[in-house]
């Protein structure tokens, strides 16, 4: 008796015929990836000098994963008790490739372990199409399998062998739902061919794949068979889930974005259509804005304000105990849709109760406690519009609504908000022509001496001309400039109408200081001073004779835009006044600092006396005291002029001496009037 590397014991004579067979055989130990024993024409086979130099080469340094899955798999087989498998391999003895047909049968060794006895054969046919054709079938992905009549398979390549549940061969057995195998059985039937997505067993479990079946022949019987490829499509699957996720969801909440509010609104309609829904059914929205969010993120970060946020979504869908939907529509507002089919509106009352409700405790966010307040603006479906995006606009006015109301409370819509926003809308593109046009105009309300009522200045009051309307107050058209941004161009054309003016008056030998407005929007933008640096030089102007009025909330700290801007415009001579002084947050060293000339009081002080006389005689005793100029605006009244006076005001402006005039009319009055 001889041994085979003392693992195996062959016959001597065995050992002897096999040693010179024509046929290279081989002995190949799965377990350590190393050959055992070879034949002498398994030696030329693998250009092994010697038996002992190829029993050394460890053959898994240069093997694929899919040649070592399948060699696994052989083993297994041959524990199971199948003798023989013969497939086409092409193999690379020191990196040449060769061929073969070999045939493995199960060898087991001294030890107990199962080696495998390798022959191999020149194939029939070594073309490199046929060549290819095997060894992409051995390494593809794709689960290649055979199935008889009866359901058996027959073949399966190695991806198919892999992914087989135990236990589980039959071609029945494979699918999850019965309704899926009935509808291949039925496509088979019609046309031989079918296709689809469906769940499998698996290995790993229950898996989405790609079925393909094909009627055909099996090419050793003859027999009707069923070719059958699958490709593993659950990770495309799931990217797809998550794609659509995304599309459809906010990232930072989780919730339902504004793409999802129509379809739930469509669903609602399909609701609301049904014969057995009552023909009253109603769908409320409520449009739900953060008031003064802003300011979050301003002042303590985006990051605060993304967490912030988070709490409040989950407040908000903690309130809806009714099923409603609810999503994020945009930076920090939400939309709550519900239906109700009995009509009233109690029960949308109820839901926006629930959703304030969820605002009355502050949020706390890290360390920070945040009191949150909303606004919201109601609309329903079909009072106030039988669409969508006719229902969220509309919503979204009267929440609007609810914000001009100061915040904090639910709006209702009604059409009067519609058609204030068709006439803003009107007004704002016919106010985008204004300018073009020439259809603003400068009027001018004189500041007069509290002593002796000489006009010492004059303040320039923009004022539009409307074709149709005739003359607009500032007060309709001024804050929708500062929405569209039209002020910066508007302001700039009031500095130099002004200035042009002032030089008229001075060639006519009047020296009139003249006051302007000047926007936080102007304060902000980057070209601004050199701008009206540049209206003094075109109209030879001294800037000590022109006074710009801003507002205390650009002297609001040392470093904002604002407070840079105001420190040029100084530099370049303007004088500086604070309009509508007192209403504001003014630090009182910063009119120290910005050496601001004039102070104005504002007319509601001024209204006011009787109750708000302190406050006014602390403004005069201040400006006093920072040797500021005092003009009090809003003067109406001899008793007013008589309490400024006594109280050392300098200047006031008011009805009691005039409206605001053309320049022709001031022109008119300076003439019959001390100018000094």
């Amino acid at each position: 008796m001889s041994a085979l590397g003392e693992s195996v014991v062959l016959p001597d004579a065995v050992l002897a015929a096999l040693t010179y067979a024509q046929t290279p055989l081989w002995v190949y130990d799965i377990d350590n990836g190393r050959h055992l024993w070879a034949n002498q024409s398994g030696l030329r086979l693998w250009r092994a000098e010697s038996l002992a130099e190829l029993c050394t080469r460890d053959m898994r340094l240069d093997m694929s994963a899919t040649v070592a899955q399948r060699l696994r798999q052989y083993q297994a087989d041959f524990a199971r008790g199948t003798e023989t498998f013969s497939e086409v391999w092409t193999l690379y003895p020191k990196g040449e490739p060769v061929t073969l047909q070999v045939t493995f049968m199960g060898l087991p060794l001294a030890d107990g372990r199962m080696a495998m006895l390798c022959e191999g054969l020149l194939a029939m046919e070594n073309t490199p199409e046929a060549i290819r054709s095997v060894e992409a079938l051995l390494h593809t992905s794709v689960m290649i399998s055979l199935y008889d009549e009866s359901g058996n398979a027959i073949y399966r390549n190695p991806a198919a062998r892999r992914s087989a549940e135990a236990g589980r061969d039959a071609f029945s057995q494979r699918f999850i739902e019965g309704a899926d195998r009935q509808r291949i059985e039925a496509a088979l039937a019609a046309g031989g061919e079918a296709s689809l997505i469906t769940n499998v067993r698996t290995e790993r479990g229950v898996v989405a794949h790609e079925v393909v079946v094909r009627q055909c022949h099996d090419a050793v019987t003859g027999q009707p068979a069923r070719l059958v490829s699958e490709t593993d499509v659950s990770s495309l699957l799931e990217a797809e889930s998550e794609a659509l996720f995304l599309a459809q969801h906010d990232v930072l909440s989780g919730l339902p974005n504004r793409a999802m509010v129509r379809v739930e609104f469509d669903r609602l309609l399909r609701t609301a259509a049904q014969p057995q829904t009552a023909s009253d059914l109603q769908i409320g929205m409520l449009y739900i804005d953060m008031d003064r969010f802003k300011l979050v993120n301003d002042s303590l970060g985006h990051a605060i304000g993304d967490e912030l946020l988070i709490a409040i979504s989950e407040r908000l869908r903690r309130s809806l105990v009714g099923g409603e939907f609810i999503a994020r529509v945009g930076g920090d507002e939400f939309l709550i849709l519900a239906a109700h089919p009995n009509g009233g509106r109690g029960w949308l009352q109820e839901i926006v109760n629930r959703a304030c409700a969820e605002f009355r405790d502050p949020v706390q966010v890290g360390d920070i406690f945040w009191r949150v307040t909303p606004s919201v603006g109601i609309a329903v479906y079909p009072d106030d519009g039988r669409d969508v995006t006719t229902l969220m606009r509309r919503a979204d006015l009267a929440m609007y609504e609810a914000k001009r109301l100061g915040g904090n409370g639910a709006v209702w819509f009604n059409m009067a908000m519609d058609q204030r926003l068709q006439q803003r809308l009107e007004l704002e593109r016919e106010l985008h022509d204004a300018l073009e046009k020439s259809q603003f105009e400068l009027h001018y309300q004189p500041r007069v001496a509290v002593t002796d009522n000489r006009i010492v200045g004059a303040e320039a009051l923009v004022r539009w001309r409307h074709p149709s309307r005739g003359l607009i107050p500032p007060r309709e058209f001024i804050p929708l400039c500062e929405d569209t941004g039209l002020i910066k161009p508007l302001g700039l054309w009031i500095a130099a109408e002004a200035m042009r003016q002032q030089a008229r008056w001075q060639v006519a030998g009047i020296r009139l200081p003249i006051s302007i407005n000047i926007s936080a929007q102007q304060m902000m933008a980057p070209f601004f001073v050199d701008a009206m640096v540049a209206l003094l030089a075109e109209h030879h102007r001294d800037p000590q004779q022109i006074e710009l009025e801003v507002t205390e909330s650009m002297l609001l700290g040392p470093d904002t835009d604002a407070s840079r801007t105001l420190e040029r415009l100084i530099e370049a001579g303007f004088r500086i006044a604070i309009d509508d002084f007192g209403t504001g947050y003014s630090n009182l060293a910063n009119l120290e600092r910005y050496r601001v000339d004039t102070l104005k009081i504002d007319r509601s002080f001024i209204v006011t006396l009787d109750t708000a006389s302190p406050i006014t005689d602390l403004i005069l005793g201040m400006a006093r005291m920072l040797n500021m100029k005092v003009v009090a605006e809003g003067v109406d009244s001899p008793r007013q002029l008589h309490w400024l006076r006594e109280r050392g005001c300098q200047e006031y402006q008011g009805f009691l001496h005039s409206e605001p005039m053309t320049a022709d009319a001031l022109w008119q009055r300076l003439g019959e009037s001390d100018v000094g």
